[in-house]
């Protein structure tokens, strides 16, 4: 299945874990923030358990009602100010730049300097 792994992690996992835990915070991130912003997009969709289309302006950051939510953005995109509970990347590099040592280099600093440093408590799970 072509779309499994975005469908389980990036969808469905945020709507679950913040259905659970309302009061975290959930960090989703990929290489374009255009997929990370359909992602959060469609997981608050599973998250509101409704159908149809949702407010465009919410999707980059949407909010539980109890002090939680989730927080889209691409990599190396703005992260500042803002915490986690749940990591996930989905696709941190287009397939066509995992290639270079250049891009790979960059992904992983962006990761170790701003993606880490974002985290809400010791031991946060971060799923790539």
């Amino acid at each position: 299945m072509r779309h499994g792994k975005s469908v389980l992690l990036s969808r469905l996992l945020p709507a679950y874990f913040l259905r659970r835990r309302p009061t975290d915070w959930v960090a989703l991130s990929s290489y374009s923030s255009d997929i990370a912003h359909i992602n959060s997009r469609l997981a608050r969709t599973y998250y509101e358990g409704q159908a149809g289309t949702l407010d465009v302006e919410a999707i980059k950051h949407w909010e539980t009602g109890k002090g939680g939510g989730l927080w889209a953005t691409g990599v190396g995109g703005p992260a500042t100010g803002k915490g986690f509970h749940l990591g996930i990347i989905d696709d941190p590099l287009k397939p066509r730049d995992a290639r270079y040592d250049l891009k790979r280099e960059g992904v992983n600093t962006n990761y170790m300097e701003t993606f880490r440093s974002r985290l809400a408590q010791e031991n946060v799970p971060i799923i790539v």
